[in-house]
């Protein structure tokens, strides 16, 4: 119960500043409630637990003793991210050095370029746990999979399947 608590409580926490979607131009789907995430073949040591709304999808692992969750999260990039890495301006090398100098945890970037769109996907730990995130822009939109594992290779592991599951289907095939 305390690993469930505790996974909420996270996914809760980094999926609070994300900006609500307000219609998608960049991406096919622009309601994360059409998406039906039981079918993805998650690597969880137990059972799971998901809930789907518009601008999110979350999925739980109930009863594992390490924390095991993914967030799917549609919004809005406001902030210009997008243009500076798809002209060159903001590279991923200087993200990950800014990453790292977060600390104290290890933090390394690599750049993803999928379905039409531009981001990378990092992994990292916050507060001690095994986290990788994925970020894609496509025209303004963001889609974010954050994976939570009980070791970092998991929940890398966890994130990729996610985006190779929903991908084509969220953002589109081009």
């Amino acid at each position: 119960m305390r690993v469930f608590l505790m996974a909420a409580v996270l996914l809760y926490i980094t999926g609070a500043c994300a900006p609500v979607n307000g219609g998608s131009r960049g991406f096919l789907m622009t309601d994360l409630s059409e998406l039906n995430v039981d079918p993805i073949p998650l690597k969880f040591s137990g059972p799971r637990i998901s809930r789907v709304q518009p601008n999110r999808a979350s999925i739980i692992c109930a009863s594992c003793a390490e924390m095991e969750a993914v967030d799917i999260l549609l919004s809005k990039s406001t902030d210009g991210t997008e243009g500076r890495l798809r002209s060159g301006a903001t590279t991923i090398a200087a993200m990950e050095k800014l990453c790292q100098a977060r600390g104290p945890a290890p933090c390394t970037m690599q750049k993803v370029e999928k379905f039409g769109t531009i981001g990378y996907v990092s992994r990292t730990a916050t507060l001690g746990l095994p986290v990788s995130t994925t970020i894609l822009f496509k025209q303004g939109d963001m889609l974010t999979i954050r994976s939570i594992g009980a070791t970092a290779d998991l929940a890398f592991s966890n994130g990729q399947t996610v985006l190779n599951s929903i991908g084509a289907r969220v953002i589109g095939t081009q």
